[in-house]
């Protein structure tokens, strides 16, 4: 009865019902070379509509079944594209999410990629390392700025907690959706000039 009245007080969204029929979502790998000659990876297309459904879906709820989807595909891409550049030794290699702003986790609750990383298969989430990497200022939200305000938007808002735990490492940093690139190029520039080697990975490409 009670789920009844919650069903109708919170219909399902398309996204909800589309991501609730999900068993998996299907790999699309591609490299991109931003301006910065920084390589991202992108699992797949965000215009996919059952990879836009899963991260909207994500981002608004942190819900279990999106994260592991999101996980799974993560997974499949890592292995596939990167298993003869990686050394995947936790010694060697770290997993690192991009963090959001203070501002953000008060409103959301969570950090949609670290819900992401935490659904991995056991045998990559001992690379994962949440402690890091912050964001040192909020910022204005990315997708309504133009790429020049974008670039002027994330300047200068990362730091690196403990360069000792980056230094010489290989570092995967992941993002949820690479647009313009402004975010996760300026992320790797910090861990970079802190001795980290790095490989950018996005869920999915606008």
């Amino acid at each position: 009865m009670f789920s009844k009245l919650l069903s109708l007080l919170f219909p399902e969204t398309n996204y909800e019902k589309i991501v609730g029929s999900l068993e998996q979502l299907e790999p699309n790998p591609l490299t991109t070379q931003l301006q910065n000659n920084l390589l991202v990876l992108t699992c797949a297309r965000y215009d996919d509509l059952r990879v836009k459904a899963t991260i909207k879906v994500l981002k608004k709820h942190g819900t279990k079944h999106s994260a592991q989807l999101l996980a799974h595909l993560l997974h499949d891409v890592l292995l596939e594209e990167l298993s003869d550049e990686f050394i995947w030794s936790p010694n060697e290699t770290l997993i690192v999410p991009i963090p959001i702003s203070s501002k953000r986790m008060r409103e959301r609750g969570f950090n949609q990629i670290e819900k992401v990383l935490s659904s991995l298969p056991e045998s990559l989430k001992t690379f994962v390392a949440r402690d890091v990497f912050k964001r040192t200022r909020d910022t204005q939200m990315q997708k309504a700025l133009s790429r020049e305000k974008r670039l002027k938007n994330v300047a200068d808002s990362f730091a690196v907690i403990d360069p000792n735990k980056v230094r010489g490492k290989r570092v995967i940093l992941v993002d949820d959706v690479l647009a313009t690139g402004a975010t996760i190029a300026e992320a790797a520039k910090t861990l970079e000039e802190a001795g980290a080697r790095v490989r950018a990975v996005a869920l999915a490409r606008a």
